[in-house]
């Protein structure tokens, strides 16, 4: 008996997964667009666009976005970065998550108002129909 050589199988990735590493590759070059595009226009501000009080003082003019520190303008980048993966992600999941509760709320009430209602229909014309089923069935075995 010779031995058959046999294929190796190789596992293909399911196309929601390649879906979904596109979305999640797409969400970040959007991400990084925001927060380059957003980086660029503060960059260009001769003034804030918001004022800063402390004490009662207003300090907007000692502010200064056209040429942050190294320290501020990664901490800015990092919140821009968090702040589009919010909107990407976090955000969607939760939309739909409040879209799910709403339907199953909407589906308990339709179920309550109908189901309910037409369960006790069934349930009062099978105690109704019950001597007419037993005089069938009786005939039934009869004839049997």
């Amino acid at each position: 008996m010779t031995a058959r050589p046999t294929a190796q199988h190789r596992p293909r990735r399911s196309r929601w997964l390649l879906a979904g590493l596109l979305v999640a590759a797409l969400g970040l070059v959007l991400a990084l667009a925001t927060g380059l595009g957003l980086s660029h226009g503060l960059g260009t501000l001769a003034q804030p666009p918001f004022a800063v009080w402390v004490d009662g003082q207003d300090v907007t003019g000692s502010l200064s976005l056209a040429r942050p520190d190294s320290g501020p303008r990664w901490l800015l980048a990092a919140a821009l970065l968090l702040l589009a993966l919010w909107l990407v992600i976090l955000l969607p999941l939760a939309l739909l998550a409040g879209l799910v509760f709403v339907l199953l709320g909407v589906g308990a009430v339709v179920l309550g108002a109908l189901g309910l209602p037409l369960l006790v229909v069934a349930g009062v014309a099978g105690l109704l129909l019950l001597p007419l089923l037993v005089l069938v069935a009786l005939v039934r075995w009869l004839l049997r």
